[in-house]
């Protein structure tokens, strides 16, 4: 699952060579050391929780960028703040909106009865698979090029 929080985790290579692994702002630092030294490799950086590739500049920006947009985001007032609502459209049959007329507290409480429980409920299961993607996106940037990478045996980490 995608990562919210400002101080995320990163992992830099340079090639093979892992080159940093921490929080963004000391992975941002190291990234700095490391191109002093090494002008010519660019590295990969890959967030720990999805496992996507970030631009090694982008990650700069938000790192210096991070606390100027949490405050921009913390002085705008629109919806309802303490609950974090945001309205979005939902698409279902008759039947269903029938079901959750009937529900005690309408639609919007019973809908958001159910989603916490499948959350729960499945809380190991989407775990896992957040995990496995995390995994195959890390893998197929890293190694993607590399002979055998989708050869005739199938990758166990895309079931």
């Amino acid at each position: 699952m995608p990562s919210s929080t400002s101080e995320s985790t990163l992992t830099a290579f340079a090639g093979f060579r892992r080159i940093a692994s921490g929080p963004r702002s000391q992975v941002i630092a190291e990234l700095r050391k490391h191109r002093a030294h090494d002008d010519d490799a660019q590295p990969f950086v890959f967030d720990d929780s999805t496992g996507e590739r970030l631009d090694p500049r982008s990650a700069r920006r938000r790192a210096s960028n991070g606390s100027r947009r949490s405050d921009e985001q913390a002085t705008r007032s629109v919806g309802r703040p303490k609950l974090g609502v945001v309205a979005r459209e939902v698409t279902l049959l008759p039947r269903h909106w029938e079901w959750l007329a009937r529900q005690p507290g309408g639609a919007s409480v019973a809908l958001r009865r159910l989603v916490d429980e499948a959350r729960h409920v499945h809380a190991d299961r989407d775990a896992q698979r957040a995990a496995r993607e995390a995994t195959y996106r890390f893998m197929t940037a890293i190694a993607g090029d590399l002979p055998g990478f989708e050869g005739s045996d199938p990758c166990p980490l895309r079931r």
